[in-house]
């Protein structure tokens, strides 16, 4: 099936005006990917970047549940369209602006947040982080409890996250020479 997937995205992008493959092909992929969540189904594709480092890296596999703005809350992780590309971060706040209310998202590894989004560009919820055939849920209560925490300590994080890598590099060295 994500032969198939891909094979279409490929084939219905070469047809397409853009100015590069690379455009083309995103362009595609935020189409038939909004297609498949506004059918109601789940939608499995691989990330880029390292901005939800370290929930998610370069080539893991997120599943999005589709899920309409109203539906989250902070600490989750939305996928939402941002122009010709589709972004995955975690939804920091909710606010009005000039009347409307607008979603606040902020990379993991960001110091500051996204620009603020209109809910008709929520995508949908992440669910689960797949890496090396291992899954991480994200809906759990646990998952949401440390969401909510990343939320309330995004200006900490860039500084945060190096010294608990560390740590766990550190316990995972005296325990392997502790055995």
């Amino acid at each position: 099936m994500e032969v198939d997937f891909v094979g279409r995205i490929i084939r219905e992008a070469r047809r397409d005006r853009c100015n590069t493959e690379d455009e083309r092909i995103m362009i595609r992929t935020l189409e038939i990917s909004k297609e498949i969540l506004r059918e109601g189904s789940l939608l499995r594709i691989s990330t880029v970047g390292s901005s939800m480092y370290p929930v998610s890296r370069s080539g893991d596999i997120i599943t999005v549940r589709p899920t309409r703005a109203v539906d989250v809350s902070a600490g989750d992780v939305i996928l939402y369209n941002a122009g010709r590309r589709m972004v995955a971060h975690r939804l920091v706040s909710k606010r009005k602006e000039n009347n409307q209310v607008v979603l606040i998202c902020q990379g993991d590894t960001f110091m500051r947040p996204d620009p603020s989004i209109q809910p008709e560009q929520v995508l949908g919820k992440v669910v689960a982080v797949s890496r090396n055939g291992r899954t991480i849920r994200l809906d759990t209560a646990k998952s949401r409890l440390i969401g909510l925490f990343l939320t309330k300590t995004s200006p900490l994080r860039p500084w945060l996250y190096p010294i608990l890598r560390e740590l766990r590099r550190f316990s995972k060295r005296s325990f392997t020479k502790s055995s």
